[in-house]
């Protein structure tokens, strides 16, 4: 016990990239047990305050262990939202939010998170393809083939993206045949058909 928590003191001073992180890690038996890891992380955050880089990647490994190891998205999500916060120019978080909200089927939320991150990160990749697969999980393709023009743009799309783009783009239905009819069959069949006629000289000097 004694040595968990002199690991757990490690994490709080040298946060997740750190050897004791890494070794709290291999020992973890129990629910309790990351909730001490989190009570660890969330004193690190106190000790690197005002340190943007740190920070962010602080809250990052916090939402990891809360959604994944705990099974508390909703507190992953309120970590990532608060992080984001504090840490306005980080484009992992924002990432990192839309994605966990599209796992749990907010597509909505996740949509407005990645068009954000889009508008403050334009020539970034990842913000527009997470934007193209809100839109496919409502169903709105329409919105996702063009969702995928800035991904082309940027020389980013894949070869999936090309072909996702193809079934995505609506084909133009063909044009139904047109049934022949006689040119005399109407007024403006005929006016059409005057006005493409030669004029004689005949007919110059009668509208004269």
């Amino acid at each position: 016990m004694q040595g968990l928590e002199a690991l757990l003191s490690a994490v709080a001073l040298e946060g997740p990239d750190g050897v004791a992180a890494g070794e709290y890690a291999k020992q973890v038996q129990s629910a309790d047990d990351w909730e001490l890891y989190e009570q660890a992380l969330m004193r690190h955050l106190q000790q690197v305050a005002g340190d943007d880089a740190k920070l962010g990647r602080a809250y990052l490994e916090l939402a990891r262990v809360q959604g994944e190891a705990m099974q508390r998205s909703d507190k992953a999500i309120g970590t990532l939202e608060f992080g984001i916060a504090e840490v306005k120019q980080n484009l992992t978080l924002r990432l990192a939010l839309g994605e966990r909200l599209r796992a749990q089927g907010l597509a909505d939320q996740a949509g407005v998170v990645f068009r954000q991150a889009a508008g403050l990160y334009p020539a970034s990749p990842d913000p527009w393809r997470g934007l193209v697969q809100c839109y496919v999980d409502r169903g709105k393709m329409a919105e996702a083939a063009l969702g995928l023009g800035p991904l082309c743009v940027l020389g980013a799309a894949s070869e999936s993206d090309m072909r996702a783009l193809t079934r995505m783009t609506p084909s133009r239905p063909p044009r139904p045949p047109t049934r022949s009819r006689p040119r005399c069959c109407g007024p403006s069949s005929i006016a059409a058909s005057r006005a493409r006629w030669p004029r004689s000289s005949s007919t110059r000097s009668c509208s004269a």
